[in-house]
């Protein structure tokens, strides 16, 4: 008769709630920031910390010469992002990556998964507080939209244990 030990487990597998999150963004009318005209834009996804800043759980990849960018569709654990609270602060900032590592702030926004779950507002202004201060009649540094946005609960091995599930060797 063998027996299996199960020796380490991850802390999603020692309980709580477990739920991945698949988003889509799209942007459109994003600053130039390159050169000669386009930019390479790419965006990172910060979670609240509880002094109020904020650090980065995800980074998508950079697409190139656009102002109107379609990020590929991407999942990411709901603890990491607003740690299975969906009323924490997101801050999503968006990039015009460079080749030499010195990468231009385009704006930012702040949100929460609720509000991206909502379906009634799907758009969000991006917003670069220095252009702000300078341009009198500054209205935005681009639009977001989220074409996806969808939660789903994640099962462990501990759950499907628990469940019922019968392992036969």
């Amino acid at each position: 008769v063998r027996e299996a030990v199960v020796s380490t487990q991850s802390t999603g597998e020692l309980g709580g709630i477990s739920e991945t999150v698949t988003l889509k963004f799209e942007g459109s009318g994003l600053d130039k920031k390159d050169f000669f005209g386009k930019s390479d834009p790419y965006y990172e996804l910060g979670r609240e910390n509880q002094d109020g800043t904020f650090t980065t759980v995800f980074r998508s990849e950079a697409l190139r010469c656009t102002l109107n960018p379609s990020w590929r569709q991407r999942e990411i654990d709901s603890k990491r992002l607003c740690q299975n609270n969906k009323s924490k602060k997101i801050l999503f900032s968006c990039y015009d990556h460079d080749d030499d590592g010195s990468h231009d702030f385009i704006g930012h926004f702040t949100t929460t998964l609720a509000e991206l779950q909502e379906k009634r507002r799907t758009e969000w202004e991006l917003i670069n507080p220095k252009k702000q201060r300078k341009k009198k009649n500054y209205q935005n540094s681009g639009v977001i939209r989220v074409i996806e946005c969808r939660v789903e609960k994640t099962y462990s091995f501990l759950d499907y244990i628990m469940g019922g599930l019968q392992l036969n060797c």
